[in-house]
């Protein structure tokens, strides 16, 4: 279950649509201000900050927030960042910032002729526009960056559209099976562990995509009709895709589907249309309506709804000292809860990166194994096996294996 929150209630904004939440729950997107302009916005429970525009412009918008708070957006059509609040134009020529990363690095489309660029400590980089993959290139956007600076987004001839990584190592590559012109595909956001998520067109409808390894398969849809236009807009750190289908706000985990309004308790009056963004605690942006007005929302997850009695001291200890930004606890044999102080040895080696990535799997594996169990009956195998898992891989990784 979640909890919802509408973004922008009684402060007098309208129009509010969110398009990206960090990792300490903050929002940005785009509004009409309370002085009436089309204002850029960065949200957190205690209100909203209006961002400013650049000097001349009237209008700007956020696109993406990293975990410092640094975000990227459009002021006209210049793009441009906010670091605490002060706006600072990217560069000539940069028209569209559509992502950043927690290094600070930007992802946009720029000119008559939309070149894809990465923009990273102070200057803009062109991105391969792919003439190896199929000529002539009209066009090309970047719309999404991990934190490995892998890049994700199209490239487009008159034929069609492809979607593509860029790889800091292995240059421009078309994913499968949408590698030629003849297909409509854009990958939209990429996580930390190099799975991508986006659409294609096909049979005249839109279909949720999700690659990996660079392999593409269609994601399970909420409407079977030859209608359905379904969308993954962003993946977490555990592999949680969001997006929209059948109509509705969707969450895919794994190969199973499932309508985010099933998820809400009764009598809240939302109705959860499109979702947008999340974070690696399993937090959500999107949009719906409200009692009959549209109105925009950030899900929470309610972590109350597990007995945490079950859980073994490490998961316990990933959710509440990670997740909750709390002290941890652990279970002794006598399943008496014990506290543990804020400051663990056990993460100190950890990044904060990490960290999120272990929260986000520990949050998504835990809701699979207590779905439908009673106290005692549920193992959580599942659970511990991913967190292993993961656990084996960061151990590798530094181990530079």
């Amino acid at each position: 279950m979640y909890r919802i929150d509408e973004i922008g209630k009684s402060s007098g904004w309208a129009d509010i649509w969110p398009t990206a939440i960090n990792n300490l729950g903050h929002v940005v997107g785009r509004g009409g201000s309370p002085s009436g302009q089309g204002r850029a916005f960065r949200w957190r429970p205690s209100g909203m900050v209006e961002l400013p525009p650049l000097a001349g412009e009237n209008s700007c918008e956020a696109t993406g927030i990293n975990d410092s708070n640094t975000v990227c957006g459009n002021s006209g059509s210049r793009a441009c960042s906010w670091s605490a609040n002060t706006v600072q134009e990217l560069g000539p020529g940069l028209e569209r910032a559509n992502a950043i990363n927690n290094a600070g690095h930007i992802v946009g489309t720029s000119g008559g002729r939309p070149t894809p660029w990465l923009f990273a400590n102070g200057q803009a980089t062109d991105l391969d526009i792919g003439a190896g993959l199929f000529s002539p290139v009209h066009a090309g956007a970047a719309m999404g960056i991990n934190n490995f600076d892998r890049t994700v987004g199209t490239l487009s001839s008159l034929g069609g559209d492809i979607p593509v990584m860029w790889d800091p190592s292995a240059g421009v590559v078309g994913l499968k099976p949408w590698t030629t012109p003849s297909f409509e595909a854009i990958s939209m956001a990429v996580n930390d562990a190099g799975l991508i998520v986006g659409y294609a067109r096909t049979s005249g409808s839109n279909r949720a995509i999700v690659w990996e390894n660079l392999d593409g398969r269609i994601l399970p849809t909420l409407n079977a009709g030859a209608d359905a236009n379904e969308i993954a807009f962003d993946v977490n750190a555990g592999g949680e895709i969001v997006g929209l289908s059948g109509g509705v706000a969707a969450r895919w985990t794994g190969d199973a589907v499932e309508d985010l309004n099933t998820r809400l308790a009764p009598g809240t009056g939302w109705v959860l249309t499109a979702a947008f963004a999340n974070n690696d605690r399993g937090q959500i942006v999107g949009l719906g309506g409200l009692n009959g007005r549209r109105a925009a929302w950030v899900l929470s997850p309610k972590l109350d709804v597990l007995d945490w009695r079950r859980l073994p001291a490490y998961v316990v200890h990933i959710v509440y000292g990670v997740v909750l930004g709390q002290a941890g606890v652990i279970i002794n044999a006598k399943g008496e809860v014990v506290p543990v102080p804020p400051v663990n040895p056990a993460w100190t080696m950890l990044s904060p990166r990490e960290r999120s990535e272990l929260a986000s799997i520990a949050m998504t594996q835990l809701a699979k194994d207590a779905a439908g169990k009673q106290p005692g009956e549920a193992s959580f195998q599942s659970t511990y096996k991913a967190l292993a898992e993961k656990i084996a891989e960061m151990r590798r990784a530094r181990r530079g294996e």
